[in-house]
């Protein structure tokens, strides 16, 4: 009895949109861990043993599950997400899916967030990935944030410290907030403790972390509103492994569904409108080649023409990029990486810590060689 009473107490806490009231009581040293079946929608567990709960369960996508081949939102939808956070650009090198998924994921009546994988080195670099932020999102209504993803390391080579990230992402969540969206900062463990001064950025965090245990440890002090939990979960309609994503905070107003918490016969708090874009005047921005053949094409609302410093096209010069996602627990999500055998949102799992894989992919298209390198931070809180 006390233990569900401090599960609901939990939950109700989560409500208000912060993950960190999910881990309470010590288990006095007793080792902890979920149900470790391969079901990572399923199973996962706070500190002290109780069942984590959340309300609503979603996943990322990218131009890799695109490539990977179509998606069926309405089968996404009937399978039980509720939301998606879709990729918009890499750095400001627009992702040639991000309308097509926009508008298929918000036509299903799945919830609708996105975020940019920056790669600035400096203000004036996140500036203009800011700018091209807001082109794209012009007419565009979301449920969800917009997230400023910040987890490649190329954008620590020019020297940048924790006082110069944490500016730059306060500058770009700034900046969605005074345009009417609800900011959230991307981050694993290693960049929210190192990367930036956490205690200076008043914005809800999404927390990447991969705990093959599945135990929630969360990194105190964020204001942690989604958690990514793994990169081998199953969505019907979406092929290969996906994210699997968890929110405490009812973006858009409750859907009155929640998973596995008191709130499972909670009455619906409204949803937001679920317009489509407004097209606008539009120019040409990202051209690809599928593996099939098939030419894809996608472009951006223009205000008042081309944002300055940001190129229409991606390069070609098939210069490399050399980029870092450090997650808790080792596995690469699929923003920017590719498995050894599979494009989507899964790397080969690493065994040990300390251990340091290198892989590369080239996109179709040739706008870079992006080579990723992983390493593996530490399994639980210092």
């Amino acid at each position: 009895m006390a233990a569900a009473l401090t599960a609901a107490m939990v939950a109700m806490g989560a409500f208000g949109g912060s993950i960190n009231a999910l881990a309470v009581e010590a288990t006095g040293g007793a080792a902890v861990t979920g149900d470790t079946s391969t079901d990572w929608w399923h199973g996962f567990v706070n500190e002290d043993g109780s069942t984590f709960t959340y309300i609503e369960k979603g996943t990322e996508v990218s131009k890799f599950q695109n490539m990977d081949g179509d998606i069926d939102w309405q089968a996404a939808k009937a399978d039980g997400l509720d939301f998606v956070m879709i990729r918009i650009a890499y750095g400001t090198t627009m992702d040639p899916y991000a309308y097509v998924n926009i508008q298929g994921a918000q036509a299903a009546g799945i919830k609708v967030g996105v975020y940019l994988c920056s790669t600035a080195q400096n203000l004036e670099d996140t500036k203009a990935e800011t700018e091209l932020t807001l082109q794209m999102l012009q007419g565009i209504t979301l449920q969800y944030p917009v997230a400023y993803d910040v987890e490649v390391n190329k954008m620590l080579e020019g020297g940048a410290t924790a006082d110069d990230m944490t500016a730059m992402i306060n500058y770009y969540c700034q900046a969605m907030t005074q345009a009417g969206f609800i900011p959230i900062v991307y981050a694993n463990k290693t960049w929210l403790t190192k990367h930036m001064n956490l205690s200076q950025i008043p914005y809800d965090v999404w927390y990447a972390s991969y705990p093959s245990d599945k135990v929630y440890r969360p990194v105190y002090g964020s204001n942690t509103t989604i958690w990514q939990s793994s990169e081998k979960g199953t969505v019907n309609g979406i092929k290969g492994y996906v994210t699997t994503e968890f929110s405490v905070k009812p973006y858009g107003g409750s859907n009155g569904v929640a998973h596995g918490n008191i709130f499972e016969n909670a009455a619906a708090a409204g949803t937001a409108d679920i317009a489509g874009t407004t097209p606008g005047l539009q120019i040409p921005a990202v051209t690809e080649t599928t593996a099939d053949g098939i030419s894809v094409s996608a472009t951006v609302p223009s205000v008042g023409g081309t944002a300055a410093g940001v190129p229409a096209t991606g390069s070609s010069d098939g210069t490399t990029v050399s980029g870092t996602e450090i997650t808790t627990f080792g596995p690469v999500r699929g923003t920017e990486a590719v498995e050894n055998t599979v494009i989507g949102s899964t790397e080969t799992p690493v065994s040990s810590e300390n251990t340091v894989i290198s892989s590369t992919e080239t996109s179709v298209t040739g706008e870079n060689s992006v080579t990723q390198i992983v390493e593996v931070a530490e399994t639980a809180e210092g």
